[in-house]
């Protein structure tokens, strides 16, 4: 379409854009904007190997307050599963009830920092409300039970 040129040979001015027309281009750009569908987390528990995270795992499991995805250590922020896209992620809470909380069991979000150097980025930035809950353990013990593994 050619643009409509007046007497002098100027480009004429556009007309302004119908009212529902204009909301629905600031819906879509609005929508274009906004980050992808996240789950609501409420903590990342992380921590060395061999630590208790499964342990913490199964007892939070019973809590009726506390929701536990299927997948105990989707590894999302770490990288690891990141190509899989905020979708995967999300979907280990689709079933978490109304009321409930929740976490990310992902403790190699902590092991080695060169691998996993996205996740305290990603964590904060995503979920800067979240709480972390580091779990520690006497190193020797850990090397033990990991040496009997």
């Amino acid at each position: 379409m050619k643009p409509i040129k007046t007497k002098t040979g100027k480009k004429a001015p556009k007309r302004p854009l119908p009212k529902k027309k204009r909301e629905a281009l600031a819906a879509a750009r609005l929508k274009a904007k906004l980050p992808p569908k996240k789950p609501k987390l409420d903590f990342f528990l992380i921590g060395a190997a061999k630590c208790g995270t499964t342990s913490v795992y199964r007892t939070f499991s019973r809590h009726p307050d506390i929701y536990v995805p299927p997948i105990k250590e989707p590894r999302f922020m770490s990288g690891e599963n990141l190509q899989k896209g905020w979708k995967w992620y999300a979907a280990n809470w689709k079933r978490k009830p109304a009321g409930t909380i929740s976490g990310d069991f992902s403790p190699s979000y902590s092991v080695n920092l060169r691998e996993t150097a996205p996740a305290p980025r990603m964590i904060a930035r995503h979920y800067p409300r979240a709480k972390i809950i580091y779990i520690v353990r006497d190193p020797i013990a850990a090397a033990i039970s990991s040496w009997r593994m």
